[in-house]
């Protein structure tokens, strides 16, 4: 793959920085010479977070004004076990990566996505 000039920025966000799979790719980042915005449901102490939920009605404005970055790294979602909550989840959680996915491609960002826990 051809070298994009959005990687030269050298910055990657996270969304579900604080999850199981965030964690561990956090820790796997940590000693890289990325700059790394984590996108975190509640505070964590991480160092670049923001603090962001899916369902707010801000959502697309936060994402909107982050700093351009070369990857987006879409780890995170509304989930829950309840299987009432299951179709009042899926609007927000289509959505707010849609929203992602659209920012990404406005930047011209690389995007992953990888989805577990239900989603």
């Amino acid at each position: 793959m051809p070298a994009r000039e959005s990687l030269v920025n050298k910055k990657i966000l996270i969304t579900g920085a604080s999850g199981f799979i965030g964690t561990a790719l956090m820790r796997s980042l940590a000693d890289t010479d990325w700059e790394i915005i984590s996108l975190v449901r509640r505070s964590i102490g991480l160092k670049n977070e923001v603090i962001v939920d899916f369902c707010d009605a801000d959502f697309c404005s936060k994402i909107h004004s982050l700093p351009e970055v070369g990857v987006v790294i879409h780890l995170g979602a509304t989930v829950s076990f309840n299987d009432n909550l299951k179709e009042d989840l899926f609007a927000p959680n289509v959505l707010a990566t849609g929203e992602l996915v659209s920012w990404a491609r406005k930047i011209k960002a690389y995007f992953v996505f990888a989805s577990t826990a239900m989603v």
